[in-house]
Order: structure tokens, then C-alpha cells, then sequence
């Protein structure tokens, strides 16, 4: 037995697999570095709630919490309260569908508050330095050099421009990850990448935005394969069960389920990519992520095409050029299709509208219907991404002139420049997180006494323009409202959200509350009936609700039963317990006609603020 012991091993890891663990080591230590661990814990969701850098990721978590308090249904992902009455997927609110579906069961069975954006960004931070290795294990000898090289893709500008700020757009490893399937498939001589095929499929659960980049090169490899072998049968049905095997899981997860917009009236060419951003080092909101270039002028939506290559590869990728120079030629030769697809994403992401610095160059004129088209991805800008990172892969390329200790020493001095000029984008987006962990989920605007007893409205719509707020409101809405089996309302209800159900017989009414400034209008009847209404078609038993005694004439008329004093003490108050069983079946037809004004009351919008 002790000589088995002795010369039993485990299996040594690949070369491979040393990279993909050692990569993924350094991103989630960069990842830690820069947001520390705090993110990581499910219960915390104080930086979903305050907003980081801009208020995305508030939709994104109120999403979420939407989804979290909806019955299961299919499709997936669908969001009973948002876009009231119909529903929406949470992929329009960029909630990471794919992995809501996965964590909403884990997320009931644990009660409580349960954020998944830290978690799924530090994940990201470990593919992203996995792939990265991977791919520059390709072209460089040993482990050494290529994760240090793997720093540039971990350090990545644009990944930090994103990450928290749009979480779902932060999973940039599926571009890394492409490229390596890519360039191994070539190396093979085979097509049938099933690490591209899984991407593809995956990447619509992630990101719609991460699908023209991945299929951009999956298309490449097929092409050159296909041409070069003369056999088009094999790849035409891998595309085929790959776009197949996409729209399957886009349709699982509720993607054609509805509609959305956003960002106001802008389209195709508003958001474009400018001539100057490879070497602009100013992200949103004036970061700027460059210890030596100054920020360059922008127009437009440009900020949104950030793609700042950094100091080290500014430097080394000029160099790479010059050192292979004689092998350019022979490279686009062999690569072809994906030179192609790159020039075509280029030209995509710089749009219609040129512009350069300040300027606006051109405008070039394009029919309706393409803008219309075009405008499914109308932050094109974003397409650069898979040249952005061919770029820093070229400069690895060039690198790999050097040997031996040489290549190593280039490999950490590329590395050190590189993470030396764009640490201050790193430090700020390190300070913003510590600021949104600390900022207030709800404006002043929303701490009202309306507000605060206005908590438990069954459904909040929007009667005007409110964009600026609505991120506030969704929260707000997502928060409160309840329907449940049981007959009478306790007190309980106003803590634990597990006791929603969406198929309760029950609907309760916590408080119906209208701002001073709206009084003497008639309002609460007109909610009150409309929400008479949508119980009646959701099927429910009845409306409960508690008020204070001036008020039970008011419900009376209303047709809600007084039963007596409720058993709620809620707010150190006495609470008469008022019900409406519903025994009719009340058309949208009908309510109108027994209240002309209930459809098309307008309420004029005015600060309720204190």
C-alpha cells in the first residue's frame, strides 16, 4: 500500500489547462483588486440599487426583481410586472436572461435579497483571463510569456468601461473565447468548432449585441474551410443548427416575447464609432483612462464606441507591423474571410456618420428601411470589439519575434506599460463603486409622505414622460405588491414578498394614497375601479384593504363590505378591514361606460416632492 501511495500521481494538467487556470487566476485577482469582495455577496445589492456610473444596472436588477416575483411560465425570463399588463422578457432590461432563469430557483429556495451582478462579472473576469491565455498561448511559447501577456485582455479598457455599468456587456471573454476556437479550428483544419457553436447559442441568452461578433467569425472559419476544401454541405448545416440551436434558446427565454426601446429616439449612426477612438482615453462621464494621451474631442454618441487600445499597445502594435511585415501579406491571405468579416464590422461600427474628433466629416445618406434594420444594433460602435482585440493579438504576434528570456522581457515590459497607463480608469471605476454602494436607491423627490404610504400600489404606470425617474419608479414598483391566497391582510405582508403569490385569490390593497396636488379630481375612484377591474380579469376572488374609519363611506360606495376592525396595527393605527368579492364579470367595454373618464383621464404631471 505505501509503495502504490508512493508512486500514485495525479494528472498532470495540459499545457492548456495550466493556462485557462492561471489566466483565470489573474482576472479574478484583477477583479478583486479593483472592486474588492463586497459585490459578491448576494445579499448586498446596494450598488444595484444606487446606480454605478450611470443607471443601468438599476434597470438591469429591477428586471430581476421582477422576474424573481413572477409565476413560472414559458417562455422563460418573462416578467409579469414590467410593461403592465402584458409582461416583458428581462432580456429588454439587459437582466442577463440566461442567468435569471438558472439562479431564480436558487434565489427562491433562499429567500431574502439575492443580487447575482457581482458574481456574473467576477465569472467574467475569470473567462476573460482563461480565453485570454488560450488565446495567446497560440502564439507564444510556454506559460510565462502568454499570461503575462493575458494582462492586456484582463486590464482590457473597454472591459472596464463596461463591467457594473452595463453587467451583461462585460461578458467580453465570448469575443476572446471566438477568436481562440477560431484559430485552433484553422490550425486543426476543421469547421466544426463546438466551442464556436456553443457560443453562438449561449451568446443570446447573455447579450443579443455579442451575436453579430461571434457568428462574424464563426462565418469566417466556415467560409475558409468550405472555399478552400471545395465541400459546402458540412458547413452550410453546421450554420444552419447553430442559428437553429440560437433562435431556440432566444425563444425559450422569451426574446420575441414583446418589445422594448430606450435611450430616446436614437438610431443607427447616433452612437457610432469616431476615427480617433483607438488612441481617445476618455470613456463616460470624462474618465479618462490614460496617464499620458489627453482626451480628444468626440460628437455625438461616440462615448459609447469607446475603444482605447492603451499606451503599451499604442506603442508595441506599430512595432509588430514593422517586425512582420513580410508576413502581412500571407496572413490576410490565409485569413481571408475574417479579414473580411472585420472590414465589414468596422464599417458598421463607424455607421453612416463619420466623425473624427469634434467633426462630423460625412453623413451619408441611407434609405429608411436599412436605418430601421441597422438600428437593432444602433450602438455599433460596439462591433468593433472583435477588431479591438485582434489588435492587441496582433501585437502578441510581433512579440513573438523575440526569443527566449527576450520574449518573456518584452512580454512584462508590454504588460507593466500597459496596466501603468490605464490604471487610472481602473482607480476611478474602483472609487465608483464605492460610491454606489453609498448612494440612496430613491431621489429625495420619492420620500414624500406620498411616497411613503404609497408603498403597496398594486401596479405603477407612467401617464407622461417620466424617463428621468423611471429607473426609481421600477425599483419602487418592484419592491411592493402583493397577491396571496389568504383571506385577511396582516401585517407580515408588508415585510416578506414570499408570501406573493401571482395566482392569488386575494388581491390586498395596502394604501391608496393621491399626492395633495392631485386630490378632489376624482383619481382614487378612477384607480380603484381600474384596479376593480384587472382583478376581475386576473381571475381573483376579491380585493381586501384596510383604512382609517373617515374613509369606510368613501370604499362603501365603492361596493367594499365593512367587516369590522382589522387585526393590522400597522403603524401604531386602528384599521377597519374592507372587502370586495367580485361577482361579476366586468368588460374593459363596461368600465368605460360606467365611468366615460376611466380610459382617458389625463392627470398633469407636477413635482410632488416635500
Amino acid at each position: 500500500m505505501l509503495l502504490l501511495a508512493k508512486n500514485s500521481t495525479l494528472p498532470k494538467l495540459t499545457r492548456n489547462g495550466r493556462l485557462f487556470l492561471g489566466g483565470a487566476l489573474l482576472g479574478v485577482l484583477v477583479f478583486v483588486l479593483v472592486f474588492g469582495v463586497s459585490t459578491l455577496d448576494v445579499t448586498n445589492d446596494a450598488f444595484c440599487r444606487g446606480g454605478y456610473i450611470e443607471k443601468d444596472i438599476q434597470q438591469h436588477y429591477a428586471g430581476w426583481l421582477f422576474y424573481r416575483q413572477s409565476s413560472a411560465g414559458w417562455p422563460l425570463c418573462i416578467a409579469r410586472g414590467i410593461n403592465y399588463p402584458d409582461g416583458l422578457s428581462v432580456a429588454y432590461t439587459d437582466s442577463i436572461p440566461l442567468v435569471a432563469a438558472l439562479l431564480k430557483p436558487v434565489a427562491n429556495l433562499v429567500g431574502g435579497t439575492f443580487q447575482y451582478m457581482g458574481w456574473f462579472t467576477l465569472v467574467c473576469f475569470a473567462l476573460q483571463g482563461g480565453f485570454g491565455a488560450l488565446l495567446a498561448g497560440l502564439f507564444l511559447p510556454g506559460c510565462a510569456a502568454p499570461l503575462a501577456a493575458d494582462l492586456l485582455f484582463v486590464t482590457s479598457p473597454v472591459l472596464f468601461e463596461r463591467v457594473f455599468r452595463h453587467t451583461s456587456l462585460g461578458a467580453q471573454f465570448f469575443v476572446l473565447a471566438a477568436l481562440y476556437f477560431y484559430f485552433a479550428a484553422r490550425r486543426k483544419g476543421q469547421y466544426a468548432s463546438r466551442g464556436l457553436f456553443a457560443l453562438n447559442a449561449l451568446a443570446v441568452g447573455i447579450h443579443p449585441y455579442f451575436l453579430p461578433m461571434t457568428y462574424a467569425i464563426t462565418l469566417a472559419l466556415l467560409l475558409e474551410y468550405a472555399l478552400h476544401n471545395r465541400k459546402l454541405a458540412g458547413p452550410g448545416l453546421y450554420l444552419a443548427a447553430n442559428f437553429s440551436g440560437t433562435a431556440l434558446l432566444g425563444w425559450a427565454l422569451g426574446l420575441l416575447y414583446g418589445s422594448a426601446s430606450s435611450g430616446g429616439q436614437a438610431l443607427y449612426g447616433y452612437f457610432c464609432m469616431n476615427l480617433n477612438a483607438l488612441w481617445n482615453p476618455v470613456g463616460v462621464n470624462g474618465v479618462l483612462y490614460s496617464r499620458v494621451l489627453p482626451a480628444q474631442n468626440q460628437v455625438y454618441g461616440n462615448y459609447d464606441a469607446f475603444a482605447y487600445l492603451g499606451l503599451g499597445v499604442l506603442i508595441a502594435l506599430p512595432i509588430a507591423v514593422v517586425l512582420l511585415r513580410r508576413q502581412l501579406g500571407g496572413m490576410l491571405r490565409r485569413h481571408w474571410a475574417l479579414a473580411c468579416c472585420c472590414a465589414v464590422l468596422t464599417v458598421f461600427a463607424i455607421s453612416n456618420v463619420i466623425t473624427a474628433n469634434g467633426a462630423t466629416l460625412a453623413t451619408l445618406p441611407l434609405p429608411a428601411s436599412l436605418i430601421k434594420l441597422f438600428s437593432i444594433f444602433r450602438s455599433s460602435g460596439r462591433l468593433f470589439w472583435p477588431i479591438y482585440y485582434l489588435l492587441m493579438l496582433l501585437t502578441l504576434v510581433g512579440l513573438a519575434r523575440l526569443k527566449g528570456r527576450g520574449l518573456l522581457a518584452g512580454a512584462a515590459l508590454l504588460a507593466v506599460v500597459q496596466v501603468w497607463d490605464v490604471s487610472p480608469g481602473m482607480v476611478q471605476r474602483s472609487a465608483a463603486m464605492l460610491q454606489a454602494m453609498q448612494t440612496d436607491a430613491f431621489p429625495t423627490e420619492m420620500e414624500s409622505d406620498f411616497w411613503q404610504a404609497a408603498q403597496q400600489y398594486t401596479a405603477l404606470v407612467s401617464m407622461d414622460e417620466i424617463q428621468d425617474d423611471a429607473l426609481h419608479l421600477a425599483l419602487f414598483a418592484a419592491d411592493n405588491g402583493m397577491t396571496t391566497n389568504e383571506k385577511d391582510l396582516a401585517d407580515v405582508m408588508y415585510e416578506d414578498v414570499s408570501l406573493h403569490d401571482e395566482h392569488g385569490a386575494w388581491q390586498m390593497i395596502f394604501g391608496v394614497d393621491v399626492a395633495p396636488v392631485y386630490q378632489h379630481r376624482g383619481c382614487a375612484s378612477y384607480l380603484l375601479r381600474r384596479v376593480i377591474l384587472d382583478s376581475t380579469i386576473a381571475g381573483r376572488k376579491g380585493i381586501v384593504l384596510t383604512c382609517k374609519e373617515r374613509l369606510v363611506g368613501f370604499y362603501a360606495r365603492l361596493g367594499f363590505v365593512d367587516e369590522g376592525m382589522s387585526a393590522s396595527t400597522h403603524g401604531n393605527a386602528a384599521w377597519h378591514q374592507m372587502r370586495l368579492t367580485l361577482t361579476q364579470s366586468p368588460s374593459e367595454e363596461s368600465f368605460v361606460k360606467s365611468d366615460p373618464d376611466a380610459k382617458t383621464m389625463e392627470i398633469p404631471v407636477v413635482s410632488i416632492a416635500n
